[in-house]
C-alpha cells in the first residue's frame, strides 16, 4: 500500500478539480474548454454572479492546524467541501 487512504483515479470527466474550476468558468463566461461537473456535483453549487474557488491541496491542508492559522480554519467552519466527493491528488493550479 502507497499510503494513501482513497486510491481511486481522478474522474476528469466531471468529478475533479478540473472540472470545478470548468464548472464556474462555465457559468461566469458561458463556456469551458474542459467539461463541467457531473450532474450530482453542480448541483452542489448555488447560482452566483460570482464565485471564490479557495483551494488546498492534500499537503496544505493540516497547515490548518497552525496556531498561526486559527482564524482561517475558524472561518472555514460551515463551509461546503467537495472533500468527500473529490479525493486529493497533486495538481497544479494558476489565476488568471
Amino acid at each position: 500500500m502507497n499510503g494513501i487512504s482513497d486510491p481511486r483515479a481522478p474522474d476528469y470527466a466531471g468529478g475533479s478539480l478540473v472540472n470545478l474550476a470548468a464548472e464556474l468558468e462555465r457559468r461566469l463566461a458561458g463556456s469551458s474548454p474542459s467539461p463541467g461537473l457531473h450532474d450530482r456535483l453542480a448541483g452542489r453549487i448555488p447560482e452566483a454572479s460570482a464565485y471564490i474557488l479557495f483551494m488546498i491541496d492534500g499537503l496544505g491542508v493540516h497547515q490548518l492546524d497552525h496556531p498561526a492559522a486559527a482564524g482561517l480554519a475558524d472561518s472555514l467552519q460551515g463551509v461546503s467541501s467537495f472533500s468527500d466527493s473529490m479525493p486529493c491528488y497533486f495538481y497544479t493550479s494558476h489565476v488568471c
